[in-house]
């Protein structure tokens, strides 16, 4: 608690709200609010893990969170965690998976219903199966049982379709009707949801 860090740490959260700075300057002030383990600095790293923000800004503060480590900011992460863009995404499973206690609480939340088991790819849920820790693997197996049984059936349900002959035109109309209002593709859409 050093009056010099206090005013680095004052500045760099300034520059991290400002959106007209340039992307890499509020990045470098994300990054360094993540040393600053303040509520204030929290709480700020979680209102830029937001769709309208850019996914670099994303990136740096879910990693500034995951520095501290602790059960908390795994929280904060989970609850946003549907919302993650992929470079976001990856980045957060690839920490929580050197955490186990991160990974339980991931865990938690997919039997609690907050999550579900089948917005995992098998590639994920696979790592899951595969875990260092008993206890990752046997919670793994139970929660994602019933999901690797549906999967075939799933896929297999899809072969007619993906048989069919398209038409673009007619894709595009609906993707503009129902989907463009969460999601964008080229110049169409809203960046809400995933890409």
């Amino acid at each position: 608690d050093l009056p010099r860090l206090r005013a680095e740490v004052q500045r760099a959260t300034v520059i991290a709200r400002n959106e007209k700075t340039p992307q890499e300057v509020r990045v470098n002030s994300v990054r360094l609010l993540g040393l600053d383990r303040s509520d204030g600095s929290r709480l700020l790293l979680d209102q830029l893990l937001v769709p309208q923000q850019p996914t670099e800004i994303q990136r740096a503060a879910a990693n500034s969170l995951l520095a501290g480590g602790d059960a908390t900011t795994a929280r904060m992460l989970i609850d946003k965690w549907r919302g993650f863009p992929v470079p976001v995404s990856e980045a957060v499973w690839n920490a929580f998976l050197r955490n186990t206690e991160h990974l339980n609480l991931l865990l938690d939340a997919i039997e609690a219903g907050k999550l579900q088991p089948f917005s995992f790819n098998v590639a994920r849920v696979n790592q899951l199966l595969r875990h260092s820790d008993e206890g990752v693997r046997k919670r793994a197996k139970t929660l994602f049982a019933e999901v690797a049984s549906d999967r075939q059936k799933i896929i297999s349900s899809y072969h007619d379709a993906a048989s069919r002959r398209g038409d673009i035109a007619r894709g595009k109309e609906v993707f503009r009707r129902v989907c463009s209002g969460c999601h964008r593709i080229g110049d169409m859409g809203s960046e809400v949801g995933p890409d």
